[in-house]
């Protein structure tokens, strides 16, 4: 029996496929993975370094696992992701528990770090990450077995005025179209029912690989396949072409859902931002309603953006009210040097962006109350996520894994994986209740 491998995994979904391609490889070299902390002979820590709760949430996890290092028989702790891609030197110096350390293309390299760091070498591997290279190696899934993540890309071109994500993790970099539908070909054999396509930009899928239809011929080939969901996450409003709405419309598993972040409403906030203006948000909007009556939309906006005045944040507010999407949410903004923003002027007191946080999430809540209340009565079909003696918990189309409300239906006799067919009893601003039908 190998030794084991216990991994705390951080961030985005981006950063949970390096972790499962991480344990992939390692499994494959002859490690055993195991869930707990304590039982684990080596700890790996994949770290976000995007904005600042995210730094501090990875510093804090780091340290957890060098505590648990002390108090049980681990004897190799390795870091690695965005956040020691950013901070590699500061973290090195500063934390000596560590006995490795990777960047975001750690996976091609694990083995050979554990190993260093077993015989006490304390290496550091920064060799950049080839994502078709890196989307190549084995994964072992952390999500329940009937959902997956799919990066079709990794990397950024759009240079947005606050995002770090091109300093960390380079260019836009797609997959061949071959190389993802044949991971997804293996997904669906390993019994996977709900594929879920992200990269940092979704739409701009393909646009380095030369001329092509990109994300729509890459929907419509997955389209073809014995899958029941395709859900595709992280959409920018400004390449989310008629051909793309097109696809998903007419392909027959492709959700009638999308994640489509706008950040903002204010023309000056979002020309700071280096976003698109508004009136593209409100026509993709209104486009993607026509194609598909009833897709529901989640977004992310942010709040205290440098420069941002009551003003600003006021138009925000009508906005959220007047497109009334189903699921967002609001982040406060992070200033993370070297992106742009980090030297505008003036900042908003910190206080002020967290209220208006607060009050942008207390407006939201109403909306996706009244989104949810009008399903009570309706049907619907339930991927359940997890089956207790008490209740189902699971999900319908219009809810992504992790990032949006459940659908709990009380009673026993459940099973992960399950298709169910449900009435929608009760409702809340996240959550629904329903029963069998």
């Amino acid at each position: 029996m190998g030794m084991k491998v216990g991994m705390m995994s951080l961030g985005c979904a981006k950063n949970r496929v390096d972790s499962e391609r991480m344990l992939g490889v390692l499994r494959g070299a002859g490690f055993e993975i195991s869930a707990s902390k304590q039982e684990a002979e080596i700890l790996i820590v994949n770290t976000c370094g995007f904005i600042g709760p995210a730094k501090s949430e990875s510093i804090e996890a780091i340290l957890e696992a060098a505590g648990a290092k002390q108090d049980s028989g681990c004897r190799a702790l390795v870091v690695t992701g965005c956040l020691a891609e950013r901070y590699r030197d500061e973290l090195w110096g500063e934390l000596p528990e560590v006995d490795a350390m990777g960047g975001t293309g750690a996976a091609r390299d694990i083995v050979r770090l554990v190993r260093a760091a077993l015989a006490g070498a304390r290496p550091r591997y920064f060799a950049g990450g080839d994502v078709t290279a890196l989307d190549a190696l084995p994964r072992v899934l952390t999500t329940p077995p009937h959902t997956a993540y799919l990066r079709i890309a990794d990397g950024c071109d759009n240079r947005c005025a606050y995002c770090v994500i091109p300093f960390i993790r380079g260019p836009l970099q797609s997959r061949p179209r071959e190389q993802v539908v044949e991971e997804a070909q293996r997904l669906i054999a390993g019994g996977v029912k709900e594929l879920v396509l992200i990269a940092q930009d979704t739409t701009a899928y393909g646009r380095d690989l030369g001329p092509g239809p990109g994300l729509a011929q890459l929907i419509r080939e997955l389209g073809q396949l014995e899958v029941p969901w395709v859900r595709v996450m992280y959409a920018h409003p400004a390449h989310l072409s008629e051909e793309i709405m097109a696809a998903m419309a007419a392909s027959p598993n492709c959700c009638s859902y999308l994640d489509l972040p706008l950040q903002h409403a204010s023309p000056g906030v979002l020309s700071r931002m280096g976003r698109p203006p508004v009136e593209t948000a409100r026509a993709v909007i209104a486009r993607l309603r026509e194609y598909m009556p009833g897709i529901a939309l989640r977004s992310t906006f942010m709040v205290g953006f440098p420069g941002e005045s009551e003003e600003d944040f006021r138009m925000l507010l009508s906005f959220m009210e007047e497109v009334a999407l189903e699921h967002a949410g609001v982040l406060v903004y992070s200033p993370e040097a070297p992106a742009p923003a980090a030297a505008m002027r003036p900042p908003v007191d910190p206080d002020v962006a967290l209220s208006r946080q607060d009050r942008a999430m207390r407006l939201q809540q109403r909306v996706a109350a009244g989104k949810n209340a009008a399903r009570v009565g309706s049907t619907m079909t339930v991927l359940v996520d997890t089956a207790k003696d008490t209740a189902s918990i699971g999900r319908g189309e219009h809810q992504a894994p992790e990032v949006d409300g459940k659908v709990v239906i009380p009673g026993p006799g459940g099973a992960s994986g399950e298709w169910v067919r449900a009435r929608v009893v009760k409702a809340g601003p996240y959550d629904l209740e329903a029963e069998r039908a």
